[in-house]
Formats: structure tokens, C-alpha cells, sequence
């Protein structure tokens, strides 16, 4: 972050630079599709995940080893200049918009902190998000696995992960029997699943609802 901060400063900038971003929580698969999964698979994840913003780009900036699609998370803005960069570190990589409003990168660093040296071409971007991982805010993953099925009793593991790391004091095998008449709806937590039908092929079902609430990292420090 120094780096950031050293470069940005002497390019006329104040501040350091962050990626701009918000804790969110993924699940897949996603709320309403109807899935088919085989014994041992997994039915449900739910993590914690990290929404950026940032800057992605429109075409490509040779002159920055930069392509289409690439995010700038790490950016300054002033009402004269935005000074965008894809990492903490800045350097060489870094594009300048002279013209904000314009969304349009005119200027690189040059590497040596003071300077800048104009694109060959204009580079446009657009303001974006997408997600990312916690990274050193933690990872918190929860897992519902099918385990198979034996008569009419459906076999469920429950699973909890820190880092990627399993919690033992917090697996757990369930079970839920059928009445035969599909579809079928089992509730396992805050997750609600309706059971569409059960062959050879596995389990087929709809993930019908949960609850999208971040869920603080267990040992992670108080914010």
C-alpha cells in the first residue's frame, strides 16, 4: 500500500488508495434453478464473499500490460484526475483519466513516480463489480452434501469451513424420509429445498430459499 500511496502522491493525488468494496455472502447454486446431483456431491454452499468496486477496462493498454476485462480495484479520484491501478503496489501499471466524467485513460505511470507517458490509444473503462474473496477478513463456507438415498430416507452431510479449513464440532449427518409424493419440501437450518424427484441420475431439486446474511468468521477479530 505504500508504493500506491508514494506513486499517487507525486502524481498530484492524496490519500491512499483502497479497493473500494462490502461484505457480501454467495450460494450456489443460485436461488430457483432446478439441479441434479449425484451421491457425495455437494447440494448447497453458502460463503462469505467480498463485493469490489473497481474500474474495468474496454480495451486493451499494451503500454500497461493491460487487457480487455482487466479490473483496476486500487484507485484515487479527484475532480481533475482518477489515477487507477490493478494493485496495491501501483508502478508502471497505473492509467491516469484527465477528464473523469469522460471515463476514458489517456496517461500511464511511468514508473518512476513523477512522470507519465500518453497512450497510444484512448483506453475506456466502465465503472464495475464482481466478487472477490474476504481474504484477510476470513472465509466462512457452509456445505450440504447428498449422501445418497436407502428406501424412502434421504442422507445429508452438514459441513462448516474457516479458511478452508473443516470444523469438526460442526459436522453433521441428517436424514429426512419421503412420502413418495414429489415434489417434496425438506427444510435443513435456514435452507428450504424442494425435492423434485429421485432416479438413477441422483437428486433433483430446487434450492427454494435461504437466508443471504454474512456471517462473521468464527475467531475473526470484532470489526
Amino acid at each position: 500500500m505504500r508504493c500506491l500511496f508514494f506513486a499517487i502522491a507525486l502524481l498530484g493525488l492524496s490519500g491512499p488508495a483502497e479497493a473500494v468494496g462490502r461484505r457480501g455472502v454467495a450460494v450456489s447454486p443460485p436461488i430457483g434453478q432446478e439441479n441434479t446431483a449425484s451421491a457425495g456431491s455437494a447440494i448447497f454452499q453458502r460463503e462469505n464473499v467480498w463485493q469490489v468496486e473497481g474500474l474495468i477496462i474496454l480495451a486493451d493498454a499494451p503500454e500497461a500490460e493491460l487487457s480487455t476485462g482487466d479490473r483496476l480495484a486500487f484507485y484515487i479520484k479527484s475532480k481533475k484526475k482518477i489515477v487507477a491501478c490493478p494493485n496495491e503496489y501501483g508502478g508502471a501499471n497505473c492509467l491516469i483519466d484527465r477528464t473523469p466524467v469522460n471515463h476514458i485513460f489517456t496517461e500511464k505511470a511511468s514508473g518512476l513516480g513523477t512522470g507519465k507517458i500518453q497512450l497510444a490509444k484512448p483506453v475506456p473503462y466502465e465503472v464495475g463489480h464482481y466478487v472477490d474473496t474476504p481474504g484477510d477478513k476470513g472465509t466462512f463456507r457452509q456445505q450440504l452434501s447428498f449422501l445418497g438415498v436407502s428406501g424412502s430416507t434421504l442422507r445429508f452431510s452438514y459441513r462448516e469451513f474457516v479458511n478452508d479449513m473443516a470444523r469438526p464440532a460442526f459436522t453433521d449427518e441428517v436424514t429426512f424420509t419421503l412420502s413418495g409424493t414429489f415434489p417434496e419440501t425438506i427444510t435443513y437450518k435456514d435452507v428450504v429445498i424442494d425435492v423434485l424427484g429421485i432416479s438413477n441420475a441422483g437428486l433433483r431439486y430446487v434450492v427454494k430459499s435461504t437466508t443471504l446474511k454474512y456471517i462473521e468468521p468464527p475467531g475473526a477479530p470484532a470489526q
